[in-house]
């Protein structure tokens, strides 16, 4: 095997080893018991707002409304974790995250204000000293 069929064969092996670790909608796949806390989109908030969970454990957003929510993340805050989500929520359609690393993570709503439909998840860290989230203010 020549230097370049060997370079090419290992390329095809590490895509195909990491094609299964992501679901079809570009988000790494979360096992169902990582799952601990579940929110619900519904109303033009997030039920409950706020959450704590341990690093490793997921959040899955779920949308009960008739509206399609684009839930982002809100990396405005010197106290919360700058972090890449953004996943448009159809009605009755439902997304998880993984967290790997401690600290308060914030998200919002794009279609409305961060003013009005906002959350965050404390993880590691305890809830009650994650900062105010803009639309409790």
């Amino acid at each position: 095997m020549n230097r370049r069929n060997f370079l090419a064969a290992g390329t095809s092996a590490l895509i195909a080893g990491f094609a299964g670790c992501f679901g079809d909608d570009g988000l790494p796949d979360v096992d169902e018991e990582d799952i601990v806390v579940e929110i619900t989109a519904d109303n033009r908030e997030f039920d409950p707002m706020r959450s704590e969970i341990e690093p490793g454990e997921a959040v899955r957003w779920n949308n009960e409304s008739d509206e399609t929510y684009l839930i982002n993340t809100n990396n405005t805050y010197s106290e919360t974790e700058n972090w890449d989500f953004e996943y448009e929520l159809e009605p009755g359609e439902s997304v998880a995250y993984l967290f790997e690393d401690a600290g308060y993570y914030a998200f919002h709503e794009d279609g409305q204000t961060a003013l009005r439909m906002c959350g965050g998840v404390a993880v590691g860290e305890p809830e009650a000293d994650m900062p105010d989230l803009m639309c409790e203010r």
